[in-house]
């Protein structure tokens, strides 16, 4: 994948956040390692899902984006421990038990893990904020 999170994903930089949202839904149902059974796939997944992390969080896109223009400068750098998604573990969702569907309510998909079966452990190095 790319080093620039929205080449890699397919997005253009100024992708509402509702295209990011259908993007990142699309995007982890065809890498998801259940559905995908390409040896890479798991990899494809984790890589992708903490791009999007992100990305659907508007105060790391703009920490992001300023990274972005600001190549070359020190000013913002990516979190060695989780590279900027914010997130260092990712694990399954008890909720759903990591198949993204809602198996109570009226949603669709698991309100927990907004449907991608899994969560983040915040990373202890950045709190969160995917830069340092």
């Amino acid at each position: 994948m790319s080093d620039d999170y929205y080449t890699a994903l397919g997005l253009s930089p100024d992708a509402p956040r509702a295209e990011i949202l259908a993007a990142r839904r699309k995007t982890l149902r065809a890498l998801h390692p259940d559905t995908n059974a390409a040896p890479e796939a798991a990899e494809r997944f984790d890589a992708a899902y903490k791009m999007f992390a992100v990305l659907c969080d508007p105060e790391r896109r703009a920490a992001y984006d300023r990274g972005r223009t600001q190549s070359g400068s020190s000013t913002l750098l990516l979190c060695r421990d989780c590279g900027g998604a914010g997130v260092s573990i990712i694990i399954v969702c008890e909720t759903c038990g990591g198949s993204g569907r809602s198996s109570i309510g009226f949603s669709p998909t698991c309100t927990a893990c907004d449907g991608t079966g899994r969560l983040g452990i915040v990373c202890e190095l950045c709190h969160g904020a995917g830069w340092r």
